[in-house]
Formats: C-alpha cells, sequence, structure tokens
C-alpha cells in the first residue's frame, strides 16, 4: 500500500472515531424545541376564609430550551416558553391568558431516562374571558391580578432515540397573584412535553 494509501486510512480512522466521540457526548441533547400541552389550576381564597378551586382547562404552548452540560450525568436547563393558562368552569366562566416563561431546572440522567427539579418565572400579557353565553372578551390581565408569577417544578422524561423528548412536569405556583392584598390566588400547572432535540 502506497504511502498516501495509508495515511487517507488513518484519517478515516480518526475522523469516525471523532464521530463516535462526539455522538456519545451529545447524547442528552443540548438544544430543544418543545410542544406543551397544559392544564392549569387556579386556586383562590378571600379574607373570608372562602376558597374556591377552579377546574384545569386544557391548553398549550411552545418554546425553546437550551441544557448545559448535558453530555454528563447532570445538566442545567433554561430557555424561553410561550405559555397559555386556561382555567374556570366548562361552558361557565373561563380564562384564558398568555405567558412568557424562563424555566430554571437541574436535570439528572440515567439510561435514556432525566429528573429534573428547579424553578420558574413568568410574566403575563393577556387575557381571554368568556362567558355562559359564548361572548369572549379580550383584555390585559384583570386589574385583580398580577403579572409576574414564580414557583417550583418536578420533571420526569425519557430521550427516545437521542432525538424525541416525551416528559411530564408540574408546577407549583408560590405568588400570590391576586392584586387584593387580603385575597390570594396562585396557579399549579400539570405538563405534557414533546420535544425535538439537537
Amino acid at each position: 500500500m502506497h504511502k498516501s494509501g495509508i495515511l487517507s486510512v488513518i484519517a478515516c480512522i480518526a475522523l469516525i472515531c471523532s464521530l463516535e466521540v462526539t455522538l456519545s457526548f451529545s447524547a442528552n441533547a443540548d438544544n430543544k424545541i418543545v410542544a406543551i400541552a397544559d392544564a392549569t389550576q387556579s386556586t383562590t381564597s378571600t379574607a373570608g376564609g372562602t376558597a374556591a378551586t377552579t377546574d384545569g382547562l386544557l391548553s398549550f404552548g411552545a418554546g425553546y430550551l437550551h441544557e448545559f452540560g448535558s453530555a454528563s450525568r447532570m445538566g442545567f436547563e433554561t430557555g424561553l416558553i410561550y405559555l397559555q393558562r386556561s382555567y374556570g368552569q366548562s361552558g361557565v366562566l373561563t380564562y384564558k391568558s398568555n405567558w412568557i416563561q424562563v424555566p430554571f431546572t437541574a436535570h439528572l440522567h440515567s439510561m435514556g431516562f432525566s429528573f429534573g427539579a428547579g424553578t420558574y418565572l413568568s410574566y403575563g400579557f393577556g387575557n381571554l374571558a368568556t362567558d355562559t353565553a359564548g361572548v369572549i372578551t379580550t383584555s390585559t390581565l384583570s386589574s385583580s391580578q398580577k403579572k409576574w408569577d414564580y414557583g417550583v417544578q418536578g420533571a420526569l422524561g425519557y430521550l427516545v432515540a437521542n432525538r424525541i423528548l416525551l416528559e411530564i412536569r408540574y408546577s407549583v405556583g408560590l405568588a400570590n397573584l391576586a392584586t387584593n392584598t387580603s385575597n390570594s390566588q396562585k396557579f399549579n400547572d400539570a405538563q405534557l412535553v414533546l420535544g425535538f432535540c439537537f
């Protein structure tokens, strides 16, 4: 075999090895485009001690997430998510509000599974109210509701073929969204996440 042929073979082997190393270190993927199905539960209480919990109605969202250190067993994830929150009593009075959410989540990876825990910060910027007659009223967030929300969240996910993410999340709101300090309103969210990782 000529010297140039030997060098070509060595170069090919080195390229294959480098590709294998690159693929093995991207097993958990750094970037994720996600679609989210969300059910929001609103719990409200008044100064008189009256408490009410509304139905968690289905709504949707989408966003981009980036995980730092995903090549190791642990990583830190953040990103930007657009999320609709729908709650109320179906057929009676429902609310749908728009939120931009930034999650901060630590992940532990093992055998394709991921376990996450962290916090989130959300900003609300619009509200739709639908009454019993089906009349829709568009407005900014109600004067009785604050625009900033924050809380804690947990996640359990599975990565299929290093590309498709299936994940369930549950968030517990810690911020009191009621502008009346005598009242309280907090959101809890159950979410199903479908993502493409690259």
